[in-house]
């Protein structure tokens, strides 16, 4: 099929349908099956299949055929398309030389590349090389003033190295379309010196505003997430970004969307809920590569801050400050699941004072509180004491958390036990088992099938749809346990449990927790397994329940 499709992209009058079948040595029926799957792959770029007579015809403009290829060969799998391993049949060694000097110009010419977008960029001219060379060109884009002024060197640049190199001619619409993948990847200042004082500087107010404007819901939407300082300049950036490729008609392709969603499923929800904000406030339509680069925004500028990070307080012995190496050790050993809330000599300590889950100490007084007594000079047999404790204390504090705000979500008149195979009658069949319930309002269904269009919510053998606003009357977790494996959404990926979460808005700062939480017990196929083997509410509720007290919580 691969074959095959590249068969039909250089072919200028058509194909013939048996000479096609005899060169690859299939038969007609073979060949027309495989036309039926070519269709699904193209339609999405707006090309067609058409059949006249015998011959049979690729139809959609040069543009759009480009814009295919470059989604093909990516295949959006970034390690593999690192490795060549996708192009090197199609471009050869070549490919990594044109990466390499194309890198060199960009950089000479005072432009700015990261690594992703030069990658992709290099895949374009790439493309837009062999197409040349087969005798095809666009002829849109013939507007060479439209080009920004700092950009123009660089692609007078690009093109005289690609007709020194290639047997190849740049016309000025092919000079225009690679023009527009130059802006789309490259950017006039280096990033680096670009801090929240100078922002405004860089970038025009109405992003500067944008960001604020969709930062202050995100916050609102998700109370306890905490953004670094950096995240407000890079994502001011990465918007000015995302209009001019809007202004250019220019398309990238997924990176890292896939892997974030399974990876870190809450960053990916607040990807797409942003995504929403830019559709329905700013009219800016958002594909899946454009919200793949949100949540990889998302994922880099996030705080590792945690609610249930357990508080230590040391308190040592003072000796000419010896006591400051084992603080640094104690840092170190605590990770991201605990933080020291004080350190303090033993005699400046005060008990109605100090309070933390976990006390260090070493010296010899009874505390209280949960304490591990260490030697003056720690020895690792000391740090592994503390780590076990963090480790429990750290448990104990999530399952602490299950049993006071999680559970209450269920109610045993939202259960339901599936037999059917299609995911939107059980989703109506959910919706209004809480709309009868007085939970949702029936606004409720169709929000939550606007998120499901935007990217479905099965992760492994579960799927978690949920609604995009905060606008459910109750809180509640939905429970559908399918007795047959169902295809999910247009992912057609096959689900056996089915979590419908509604969030109140007085709840909305445990959402995230909820949805962690969720998914790092269904992120294991054997307890999503043993949860769908439940036969009624009680046994489900029971099961969850005493998974959340083994299951791994970091």
């Amino acid at each position: 099929q691969h074959d095959l499709l590249f068969y039909l992209l250089a072919s200028i009058n058509g194909v013939d349908i048996f000479d096609t079948a005899d060169n690859f040595c299939i038969s007609i029926s073979s060949l027309e099956n495989d036309f039926q799957q070519i269709k699904g792959l193209i339609s999405p770029y707006n090309l067609s299949l058409h059949r006249k007579k015998d011959i049979c015809f690729l139809l959609g403009t040069e543009k759009n055929k480009r814009r295919f290829l470059r989604a093909y060969l990516f295949q959006n799998n970034w390690e593999l398309f690192m490795q060549n391993q996708k192009i090197s049949k199609q471009f050869g060694k070549s490919f990594s030389h044109l990466r390499h000097d194309l890198k060199i110009d960009i950089l000479k010419n005072g432009l700015y590349i990261n690594d992703y977008s030069l990658a992709l960029l290099s895949l374009s001219i790439a493309i837009q090389i062999s197409r040349i060379f087969k005798g095809f060109y666009v002829t849109e884009c013939e507007n060479t003033s439209a080009i920004p002024e700092a950009y123009i060197t660089t692609v007078d640049h690009i093109c005289h190295y690609l007709e020194s190199n290639y047997p190849i001619h740049i016309t000025t619409a092919e000079y225009c379309l690679m023009a527009d993948s130059l802006i789309s990847a490259a950017s006039l200042w280096d990033p680096s010196v670009i801090t929240s004082s100078n922002l405004s500087t860089y970038v025009e107010k109405k992003y500067i505003d944008m960001t604020t404007n969709i930062i202050q819901k995100v916050k609102e939407r998700y109370p306890a997430t905490i953004f670094e300082d950096s995240f407000y300049v890079k994502f001011t950036i990465h918007l000015r970004n995302c209009f001019l490729r809007k202004d250019f008609d220019t398309y990238n392709v997924n990176v890292l969307n896939n892997k974030i969603k399974y990876t870190y499923p809450l960053v990916h929800d607040m990807a797409v809920y942003i995504a929403d904000i830019l559709e329905h406030d700013y009219s800016l339509k958002m594909t899946q590569n454009e919200l793949g680069y949100i949540a990889f925004h998302l994922c880099t500028s996030l705080s590792n801050y945690k609610e249930h990070q357990i508080t230590v307080t040391y308190i040592y012995s003072d000796y000419w400050g010896y006591h400051r190496r084992t603080l640094e050790q104690l840092i170190n050993i605590l990770g991201d699941k605990g933080v020291i809330k004080q350190a303090v000599s033993v005699s400046d300590y005060f008990p109605t004072v100090y309070h933390s889950d976990l006390i260090v100490s070493d010296t010899d007084i009874d505390f209280t509180e949960p304490y591990i007594k260490i030697s003056s000079l720690p020895t690792p047999k000391d740090f592994r004491a503390i780590q076990r404790s963090v480790d429990t204390l750290y448990q104990q504090k999530k399952y602490s958390f299950f049993r006071e705000n999680f559970l209450h979500f269920f109610d045993s008149r939202c259960f339901t036990l599936y037999a059917g195979q299609d995911y939107r009658e059980l989703l109506q069949t959910m919706c209004n088992q809480t709309t009868d319930l007085g939970f949702t309002s029936t606004a409720f269904f169709p929000d939550v099938l606007k998120r499901e269009s935007l990217s479905n919510t099965a992760f492994y053998d579960v799927a978690v749809p949920h609604s995009l606003s905060v606008n459910a009357l109750h809180s509640f977790i939905s429970i559908a346990i399918c007795t047959s494996s169902l295809a999910w959404g247009e992912s057609q990926k096959n689900v056996k449990l089915v979590l419908l979460l509604g969030i109140h808005e007085k709840e909305r700062r445990a959402f995230s927790h909820i949805f962690d939480f969720l998914v790092n017990i269904l992120s294991d196929n054997q307890n999503t397994k043993k949860l769908a083997q439940a036969t009624d509410f009680s046994s489900f509720l029971d099961t969850i329940n005493s998974l959340a007290q083994t299951v791994s919580l970091d």
